[in-house]
């Protein structure tokens, strides 16, 4: 049986600012985003 690792946490590298800052909005979304994005949601999703 193979042994379970525990989970190591760590401090994220990046903000959440600076991820947000590297997107581009002008970006088009595929149909299957689009889809989930006007989905109810089902626990704690960022959106």
């Amino acid at each position: 049986m193979r042994e379970e690792q525990p989970i190591i946490e760590s401090q994220p590298t990046y903000s959440l600012q600076e991820l947000l800052d590297q997107c581009d909005a002008s970006a088009v979304l595929p149909d299957d985003d689009s889809q989930w994005a006007a989905s109810a949601s089902v626990g704690k999703e960022l959106i």
